[in-house]
């Protein structure tokens, strides 16, 4: 696991990255669009992007509460925020054909979903 610093100067060429959970975290579309072109850059032209992304849950429905935003909620107590975006596959799929990758599967299983792009 990396910090959003370290990740942005990682460098190097990989077979596979694994992204769990943390595209629904980004609360800026910038740094979505900095963080999939950056995978996009560090995967071999035969690699894999793998994301997956909880998608349903009871305790969203708590967050819901919150502002929209972007892809879910921010909830605010006090002076504390949380950001809980609630991304489905096919949104996953159109963020990286975006970027330049192939989706070369996707699917669901039980409240995830999975994206595998290269």
């Amino acid at each position: 696991m990396l910090s959003f610093e370290e990740f942005k100067s990682l460098e190097g060429v990989f077979d596979m990255i694994t992204c769990f959970n943390v595209l629904s975290a980004i609360p800026c579309e910038q740094t979505i669009d900095i963080t999939l072109a950056k995978f996009k850059r560090l995967i071999r032209d035969d690699g894999r992007l793998v994301v997956v992304n909880q998608h349903r849950n009871s305790y969203f429905k708590t967050f819901k509460e919150g502002a929209e935003h972007l892809y879910g909620h921010i909830s605010s107590k006090g002076s504390y925020h949380t950001y809980y975006g609630i991304m489905d596959r096919e949104t996953v799929s159109r963020l990286l054909r975006q970027k330049g990758f192939e989706v070369i599967n996707s699917w669901n299983e039980g409240e995830r979903n999975f994206v595998i792009g290269n």
